[in-house]
């Protein structure tokens, strides 16, 4: 079924793989492009945009829990630098 639209594809990713930004960035606006030529939009370019939507979220989801732990680790680190820190001041 074609509606007039180029066959873009999104990058091919895993949630958990790295993509550069510049190969998403190149793929919205391609889409903005071809959106803006034909004002249309199919099923499956929807659907293409939901499941990348999805990646998006789960992404930053785990992007959100390793700076948490990250930020965890260093307020241990802290405060076991602060113990380390009084016990050679007492010694």
């Amino acid at each position: 079924m074609s509606n007039g639209l180029p066959n873009l594809k999104p990058p091919n990713h895993q949630p958990t793989d790295m993509v550069l930004y510049q190969e998403e960035k190149k793929y919205v606006d391609s889409l903005r492009k071809s959106l803006a030529e034909d004002n249309e939009i199919s099923k499956e370019k929807i659907e293409e945009l939901l499941n990348k939507f999805e990646d998006m979220m789960e992404m930053t989801s785990v992007s959100i829990k390793m700076i948490d732990r990250l930020m965890q680790n260093y307020d241990k680190l802290k405060q076991q630098n602060g113990a380390a820190t009084v016990a050679v001041k007492n010694q």
